[in-house]
């Protein structure tokens, strides 16, 4: 169950981490088998590319050169004075961009590239200050009414709230419901948000974990996932000719505790609404169906922001030769950062027009901070950058089932209560104990915690445990409610006094007979009550 103790368990199982070369060889080669077309030197006669998959062919045909030229690449439309364009087109990024009269022969990139059948695009070079300096990382520390609701100050919990490890925190991405056989209800977020290989404890919390302040214990992680071959990725396509090439798949599958108030959950995106339908990206479909998107995104550091889509499928090799793919680049609006330090898990959605809900198609797990800053025109200076996962590839590979709707979400909860609590189901002889609902049960339990218990305490006791509930449940303030009448208020301070004035004459010995006897036999009856 989610709320044991064991530690989490990789998914997917790591039988076919490594795929076949020989596999990824005659896949190519199936490819060079169309007619390719002579261009003499001159522009390519062929046709032009239309979708990311035939990008992503252009580029692996081309990548060993690429290599050894740039810090990496990428897939999307041409960049002109910081302008995103319809001009299909492979992106290289490199160190310093400089105009040709500056490099030797070798130095020089091609104006365009041509792939299988004659298929070509053009290649546009993208300025990227590797490692940026640190001065510009946005790491400070924002505040709004909006991110107070987020880090613990709202009495809900849903996509964009605050989540925390025992030793890092992060972002709620969203709720999900696993699609194995104990339907689960959970939610998604980072990897490495939520799993520290020296802890053999993956555990949750919300909004602070128990050695930094408060919060509440939300499940352990069940399942994760870091990496994954580019052909399980991809559905059988294989992204280059690297046998070593993994596509970064930063995700993990929480799932709520048994302790854990189900009623506090919301499906909607704290700040921005309901959520439309998920974005499944289709490699055969056309570049402009996701390139310069504009697209929106909630974390517990940074808030709501606006952004663009600029380029898909980014890769980079290390220095062992282990080529690496991030499914999104995406680049803030006016020139404004995306995300901030903790906004990783973050659900990144399409910003719908005015009638539409916004829909979900990634989530975050990187950004400048780590990997360096765009130079996307000259006289301006670098912008940061943001790394997302594709949400629905993620969610396929560890069996989960996205919840956009408040209707979907309460179906869910109802399901995963009568899996997993069915102790609460029926009663001796097979008569209802509860009724079969999760609500009601839950209702009931409310009731019984606020009925205090009077058998064997004097009633000054049970005033004071009603008090203490009372102080729980309302909210604080400096003065009394405004539903409270001035009589109600002029009563108490009247028994104030008088019980004062009572005080002062015990203690001076001016005590009334009567009023000292009735005192004993008061006390006397105190006594016998809490010795039964």
């Amino acid at each position: 169950m989610a709320d044991t103790n064991s530690p989490y368990v990789l998914w997917p199982p790591s039988s076919r981490q490594r795929c076949n070369a020989e596999e990824r060889a005659a896949y190519f080669s199936a490819l060079c088998q169309e007619e390719a077309v002579d261009t003499n030197g001159l522009l390519p006669r062929g046709k032009q590319a239309s979708t990311l998959k035939e990008l992503m062919i252009i580029r692996a045909f081309h990548s060993h050169v690429l290599r050894h030229c740039s810090l990496g690449t990428a897939l999307g439309f041409r960049i002109r004075d910081g302008t995103l364009t319809d001009i299909p087109a492979v992106l290289v990024f490199v160190g310093r961009k400089v105009h040709l009269r500056w490099l030797l022969d070798v130095q020089r990139l091609p104006i365009t590239l041509q792939g299988p059948g004659g298929v070509w695009c053009d290649l546009d070079v993208v300025e990227f200050s590797y490692f940026g300096n640190p001065a510009v990382s946005h790491k400070e520390q924002f505040y709004s009414e909006l991110l107070e609701a987020l880090r613990g100050c709202d009495s809900s919990i849903g996509s964009g709230s605050q989540v925390a490890s025992q030793e890092t925190y992060g972002t709620m991405a969203c709720i999900v419901r696993s699609l194995t056989p104990e339907h689960e209800l959970g939610f998604l977020t980072n990897r490495h948000v939520a799993v520290h290989l020296d802890n053999p404890h993956q555990k949750m919390f919300h909004p602070l974990p128990p050695n930094l302040g408060p919060g509440v214990y939300l499940g352990s992680v069940e399942r994760a996932t870091s990496f994954i071959t580019d052909d399980l990725w991809y559905g059988g396509i294989f992204a280059g000719l690297n046998e070593e090439t993994f596509i970064r798949a930063d995700g993990a599958f929480i799932p709520f505790a048994k302790s854990f108030d189900l009623r506090t959950i919301t499906a909607d995106l704290k700040g921005a609404g309901e959520m439309g339908d998920i974005v499944r990206i289709d490699l055969d479909a056309p570049i402009g169906s996701i390139m310069g998107q504009h697209v929106v995104k909630v974390g517990r550091s940074s808030g709501l922001t606006k952004g663009v889509i600029r380029a898909y499928a980014l890769e980079y090799n290390d220095e062992r030769e282990i080529c690496y793919f991030s499914d999104f680049l995406i680049v803030g609006e006016n020139d404004q950062p995306f995300d901030s330090v903790g906004d990783n898990g973050s659900l990144i959605l399409l910003a719908g027009k005015e009638d539409e809900k916004p829909r979900p198609f990634g989530i975050m797990w990187g950004g400048s901070p780590n990997r360096g800053l765009l130079k996307l025109c000259n006289g301006r200076a670098p912008e940061t950058w943001t790394s997302c996962v594709d949400l629905g590839r993620l969610l396929d590979l560890l069996q989960l089932e996205l919840i956009t709707t408040q209707s979907r979400l309460e179906g869910a909860i109802e399901e995963h209560w009568q899996i997993h609590h069915p102790a609460h189901q029926e009663g001796e002889n097979g008569n209802s104990a509860y009724e079969s609902n999760y609500w009601d049960y839950m209702k009931e339990r409310d009731d019984l915690e606020r009925i205090p218990c009077t058998a064997f305490a004097p009633p000054e006791e049970v005033a004071y445990r009603q008090l203490m509930k009372a102080k729980r449940t309302d909210p604080p303030s400096c003065t009394p409610s405004c539903t409270e009448s001035h009589s109600s208020i002029t009563s108490q301070r009247v028994d104030l006094a008088r019980g004062n004035q009572r005080e002062k004459q015990i203690k001076d010995g001016d005590e009334r007979p009567e009023d000292r006897l009735f005192r004993i036999s008061d006390t006397e009856g105190k006594r016998k009550r809490l010795c039964r």
